[in-house]
């Protein structure tokens, strides 16, 4: 290759030196910069990502990198998912991990990438997903045809008021009113999540086969317009087998069987006004959307489990079902800046029409990669 000539490649291994070296650097000056330190832990966490991924697709890795003068300068990869159509199987994938070395950035090499990366994952995907969080991805992602969904839901609750207070204001005088106020909204949550946790759903941690959640995962598909499809492979892979660790699975159970499931970790909050709090994270939630009695004890047990462990309890999700289950439940919500973008590949989901993708659907934050950082 000539020096300074333009090439994008699929890379065939993902545990090769010079695409380690490549990630180390890339990442050196991002917030998670952390998780790039270590060479084995960043080999590790990329096969299982992107070659260990139960999900079917075919070429893994779906990995992209642009070369320059011969040099890695960029990436894209895409994190294969089963998309769920009201029942029906779709082969997906997730926009991720792109990025552009420090000194190739504000290049126009973004919207390069993004454009040869969609046009190439047709071959093995029928349908790409992104969620984006600055201005210029916005851009980008919307020049490439992408269909904008519309911003991400959180839902937030102040479980330690006297930390939260202090972190999010410098002003001494604020801070008493402030945490009085957060505490109250707290202690309602409180009351709210264990009045909705009664009843006849009984929700424990699991300690089963994540292959006893197949039915569980089955039933939930058919009845939601656009998700992401779980198994017990999927929850298996997802959430016990994550090199990171650290999840922890509650399973509702009634007389009529298991019927949902959620998942939880910690972890300290790393930039921002909340650096340095620690933060409870509502990962994933199924369960059958029209039944509110168990998504109210899921909630509820998870507002119980992280009392008196973190400051902030929060969750990520898209969908007006989520939201409703998440503000019964007395969380609040707070402005996201992540976008989700939709590009259906195929003819088929193509033929749909752009409006299709802009409603109905129902996404966790451990549906995407905005829970693996």
């Amino acid at each position: 290759m000539m020096a300074g000539e333009v090439m994008m490649e699929k890379l065939s291994i993902v545990d090769g030196e010079e695409y380690t070296d490549f990630l180390i650097e890339a990442y050196k000056d991002q917030f998670h910069a952390g998780m790039f330190r270590d060479r084995k832990k960043v080999k590790d966490r990329w096969l299982w990502e992107y070659v260990q991924n139960p999900a079917p697709a075919d070429g893994k890795p779906l990995i992209w990198i642009l070369r320059i003068g011969g040099k890695i300068a960029g990436q894209m990869c895409v994190m294969p998912v089963t998309l769920n159509i009201f029942g029906r199987p779709y082969k997906a994938g997730w926009c991720q991990d792109f990025i552009v070395l420090p000194g190739h950035r504000k290049k126009g090499m973004g919207y390069s990438i993004v454009k040869q990366v969609t046009e190439q994952s047709g071959k093995y995907v029928e349908m790409l997903l992104a969620i984006v969080a600055s201005e210029a991805s916005y851009r980008i992602f919307s020049k490439a045809s992408y269909i904008d969904a519309g911003f991400m839901d959180r839902a937030v609750i102040i479980s330690n008021p006297g930390n939260f207070s202090g972190a999010v204001t410098g002003n001494a005088a604020l801070r008493i009113p402030l945490r009085l106020a957060a505490g109250a909204v707290f202690g309602v949550s409180g009351i709210a999540g264990s009045l909705l946790a009664r009843g006849d759903v009984e929700v424990a941690q699991y300690s089963g086969t994540p292959g006893e959640l197949d039915a569980l995962c089955s039933e939930v598909s058919r009845d939601l317009p656009l998700s992401i499809r779980r198994s017990g492979d999927f929850i298996s892979w997802r959430f016990v087998d994550e090199p990171r660790g650290g999840y922890k699975i509650f399973v509702g159970r009634s007389k009529e069987g298991v019927r949902g499931y959620l998942a939880l970790r910690e972890e300290e909050v790393s930039r921002g006004r909340l650096n340095g709090l620690k933060a409870g994270i509502i990962s994933d939630i199924l369960c059958d959307p029209e039944d509110r009695r168990t998504a109210q004890a899921l909630l509820g047990a998870a507002i119980g489990y992280f009392k008196g462990r973190v400051d902030i309890i929060r969750s990520d999700f898209l969908g007006p079902r989520l939201r409703s289950a998440f503000r019964l439940a007395g969380f609040i919500d707070m402005a996201s800046r992540n976008r989700f973008y939709a590009a259906p590949l195929s003819g088929e989901l193509r033929a749909k029409g752009a409006d299709f993708f802009k409603r109905g659907w129902c996404l966790t934050r451990g549906d995407s990669d905005l829970d693996l950082f």
